[in-house]
């Protein structure tokens, strides 16, 4: 079994895709539908933390993600991974108006990220505006994203996507 520090403590692969080890002795079942349970359920490491609904918790929430992926090694993803979890979010907190649970899970092959959210309403993507400020976020993630979607999840929903790790 593949175990990794992170903050002094292990994460251990996820024994089933309803109960999840997390760092600070989290036990609680997912709010995520089968399909990104189950792709979670096969990752090599695992974490996820709950976000406040306040927009300065978005330079920790990037922080906090840069600081876990250079402990698991994978310095190559920092920073797409940086800016997928920044834009992830934002939305969440600009758009659905709530706080958001972010999760990495690491596998092999892929990063996953997931940001899961108390508004069932789909993200709009928007088209490009060179004269706008804002609207570019879910343009970056499908950029920088291998793949990633939306899934409904409670009363809310997931937005994830994949990184090639």
């Amino acid at each position: 079994m593949l175990t990794l520090p992170v903050w002094g403590r292990f994460i251990r692969p996820a024994p089933q895709a309803s109960a999840r080890w997390f760092p600070h002795g989290w036990n609680r079942a997912a709010r995520v539908s089968k399909v990104s349970a189950a792709r979670i359920s096969t990752g090599t490491a695992h974490v996820g933390w709950d976000v406040e609904p306040d927009t300065t918790m978005v330079a920790e929430t990037r922080r906090r993600t840069g600081q876990l992926l250079s402990e698991w090694g994978c310095h190559t993803l920092v920073t797409d991974a940086q800016l997928v979890v920044t834009e992830l979010v934002n939305n969440a907190i600009l758009h659905a108006g709530s706080g958001c649970r972010v999760s990495l899970a690491l596998s092999d092959d892929r990063l996953t990220i997931q940001v899961t959210d108390d508004d069932a309403s789909p993200p709009q993507p928007q088209p490009f505006d060179p004269h706008r400020e804002g609207g570019r976020g879910l343009l970056i993630v499908s950029t920088l994203a291998t793949s990633w979607g939306i899934e409904p999840a409670g009363t809310g929903k997931t937005v994830w996507a994949e990184l090639a790790a």
